[in-house]
């Protein structure tokens, strides 16, 4: 009986003390993001869940339990205990608070098996209800209860515990290649994004600088459009300034022509009226020296006639 109480006492001290580490003490080697450690979410069950004694190769003298199908979930003691995100949280309860604690404090039987083991425990391996354990946690373990037992004999062999580890780190190199994949898609998303971005911005500067060019265009339009009847009026002004220079440079040089043509023509009259007097009183001199000419041959013409008749 003392020894019951003093097992219970000592369960109780360290229930306590674990507590407390993980409120206060102990947290430092097991940095939270951000600075704060939100708590985790409840265990996805309905009810109280049921157990499974697992065994520990560095404390076989020590029972630990588990939570069939989930991983990281352990009861030691009468304490949960949860890994959540690479975190340690322990509390009185299945749906209890969930309290950070540090690894310094955590039950080393906790940390010697690995969170992954109750995911390959046997569909046939013996499952405790939830009110057996806490009835009989104590005597089981300080009476090594579960020594006795064929199905715990048996996860205690050598064999059986390295086809479990086998499996574990199987799942371990999975999850690492899924970690490594989604990084990888994450990244290629990421990239995917900025070339998106990317080319996004640089289609909008295209199209801005379209539409730069186009309103440039169009300012040319309207500028050349209200400069046209200036250049127009300009044009005609400068049509009418060289039709009226052309007229008065052809009125100059008909005047000109004519000009020339009435000095050509006096200098050519002015000859002929000279050569007309000149040749006039030769003329008047040849029908002087005419008659005097014709009157000889008068004269001879019956001298001819009188020879003939002789």
């Amino acid at each position: 009986m003392r020894k019951r109480r003093s097992a219970f006492v000592f369960s109780f001290v360290l229930t306590v003390i674990f507590c407390f580490a993980g409120c206060g003490y102990g947290f430092a080697d097991q940095e939270a993001p951000d600075g704060e450690l939100a708590a985790p979410p409840p265990l996805a069950v309905k009810g109280p869940p049921d157990v499974v004694v697992v065994p520990s190769e560095q404390f076989p003298n020590q029972y630990v339990y588990m939570v069939p199908g989930m991983e990281g979930v352990y009861v030691y003691q009468g304490v949960w205990y949860r890994q959540n995100a690479g975190f340690w949280f322990s509390s009185p309860a299945y749906n209890g608070i969930w309290t950070p604690i540090g690894v310094a404090v955590m039950p080393p039987v906790i940390m010697s098996v690995p969170v992954e083991y109750a995911l390959y425990i046997p569909a046939g391996y013996h499952r405790i209800h939830y009110g057996e354990y806490y009835g009989h946690w104590r005597s089981w373990e300080s009476g090594r209860y579960w020594h006795h037992q064929a199905f715990y004999q048996h996860e205690m062999r050598a064999e059986t515990r390295r086809a479990r580890m086998e499996h574990i780190e199987h799942h371990r190199a999975e999850a690492r290649a899924n970690e490594h994949h989604r990084t990888e898609a994450k990244a290629g998303e990421h990239h995917t994004e900025a070339g998106a971005v990317k080319k996004t911005e640089s289609k909008n500067a295209v199209t801005a600088k379209g539409d730069k060019n186009v309103e440039k265009s169009q300012q040319n339009a309207k500028d050349s459009q209200s400069k046209k009847p200036a250049v127009a009026v300009k044009q005609n002004q400068n049509i009418a300034n060289k039709t009226s220079n052309s007229g008065q440079g052809q009125k100059m040089a008909s005047q000109v022509k004519n000009s020339k043509q009435q000095q050509t023509q006096g200098q050519k009259g002015a000859p002929g009226q000279q050569a007309q007097k000149q040749q006039a009183p030769k003329q008047q001199v040849q029908r002087q020296q005419a008659p005097k000419q014709q009157a000889p041959k008068q004269a001879q013409r019956p001298a001819s006639n009188d020879k003939k008749k002789t």
